[in-house]
């Protein structure tokens, strides 16, 4: 009688120790903030037979900031000792990656090592508006929300100022914030120009730190109408969902005029989209909502950009807005086996533990089947999963005793 037998070789790969001496660092890539000092450690082995004197050296582009202590040393037979390198950039250093090279040498071998000394911004300040224009009726007040975010390392108190040409009407609801390091604040900005100016106006928002020299501003832009002024808006101008399915994403037009006003509505978009509307009317100062209807087929993934817009049928005024969509896959599923190969003897049976997975979003029923061998065979066939779900299925492999000596190879499949 014949008995197969399956090898598992393996490749062992011995480094050989060799005299001479080794030099590690507890960190190659440290970050360090302009003026402050970041301690590296160096640790240097000798493995020699007898006494050997090293001398170090520095070079590259974070070489300039960087001091070292000791410069030399004289180290015993497998004495160790550590060498400490002190980064500190200059106030001047742009935030960004350089590179420090420590070298040792000893009667004529020489090690290196390769630093990345990330230098941060750590007083990085930023400042974004949900609208960088506004139009308003003249004497109503246009609102520009906006956030400030703390990008630094420390707490840090920012006071916050209004110039610029529509500065005489404007207002803030917070003039100074206190923020920790990735924190952010919600402020608005109130601008009401008086009925008798209108066109265009530009305001700046500046935040600038107490405790640093980080500043920020945000230029925003007040249009000031009179008569039929009015806003068009989405609750959303960004949504995420997946294929076959239907989204209704709300839009609303604002009447800021005195009278009431009728707008004629216009999408640019996909086959699959539509409004639900094509006219409404809104009476003065009041507003009407109308949906953005996405109907993506099975299979239509990826990021489209949908533009409606609402033309005044009571002045030449028209406004637009975007909305930004990411269609995504919400099927996916995950097949794992407890091993990818058994050792079988004519006769014998084995069975593997084969793991199913639905990580997509809906309920699926799956199809198992076996190719390979017909000596094979799955414990259930078809499978029915929850989302999350999962669910192992036996493989089982019973062979006879007519069985060939060979490898197999035998495939799972879940459709």
């Amino acid at each position: 009688m014949k008995r197969s037998l399956i090898l598992l070789s393996m490749l062992l790969v011995i480094s050989p120790v060799y005299a001479g001496f080794t030099i590690s660092a507890d960190s190659l890539s440290p970050s360090v903030c302009p003026t402050t000092t970041e301690l590296v450690t160096v640790e240097i082995i000798n493995h020699d037979s007898s006494y050997k004197t090293y001398t170090f050296g520095l070079s590259g582009d974070a070489a300039q900031w960087t001091a070292m202590a000791p410069s030399g040393m004289n180290l015993a037979p497998n004495e160790r000792a550590n060498i400490y390198l002190y980064i500190t950039p200059s106030m001047y250093a742009q935030p960004g990656n350089y590179n420090l090279k420590f070298t040792a040498s000893s009667s004529g071998r020489i090690e290196n090592i390769n630093f990345n000394v990330n230098v941060q911004d750590c007083n990085g300040l930023s400042i974004s508006a949900q609208n960088d224009q506004r139009a308003v009726c003249s004497g109503t007040t246009g609102d520009f929300s906006l956030i400030l975010t703390n990008d630094g390392r420390w707490t840090e108190t920012y006071d916050i100022t209004v110039s610029g040409e529509a500065a005489q009407w404007a207002s803030l609801s917070k003039t100074s914030v206190i923020l920790s390091s990735g924190e952010s604040e919600v402020f608005n900005l109130f601008v009401t120009p008086s009925e008798e100016d209108h066109g265009d106006f530009s305001v700046t928002v500046t935040a600038q730190s107490r405790n640093t020299d980080a500043v920020v501003s945000k230029e925003l832009n007040l249009k000031s109408e009179d008569c039929y002024d009015f806003d068009l808006s989405a609750s959303e101008n960004f949504a995420s969902f997946c294929d076959n399915s239907e989204v209704k994403i709300p839009l609303t037009i604002e009447n800021f005029g005195s009278e009431q006003n009728v707008f004629d509505l216009n999408l640019k978009g996909k086959s699959w989209s539509s409004l639900s509307a094509d006219q409404v009317s809104v009476l003065s100062g009041s507003s009407k909502t109308f949906d953005l209807i996405l109907s993506p087929s099975l299979g239509t993934t990826g990021n489209y950009q949908f533009e409606i817009s609402a033309d005044s049928l009571n002045s030449d005024k028209m406004d637009t807005t975007t909305i930004t969509t990411n269609v995504l896959s919400c099927r996916k599923s995950t097949m794992t086996v407890s091993t990818n190969s058994i050792e079988l003897c004519p006769g014998d049976s084995k069975t593997v533990n084969i793991l199913l997975l639905n990580s997509g979003r809906f309920e699926e029923t799956y199809a198992m089947s076996i190719n390979g061998v017909n000596w094979a065979e799955l414990e259930k066939s078809i499978l029915k999963l929850s989302s999350e779900e999962s669910e192992t299925v036996t493989l089982s492999f019973n062979t006879d005793q007519s069985t060939s000596e060979g490898d197999y190879k035998a495939s799972v499949l879940a459709n």
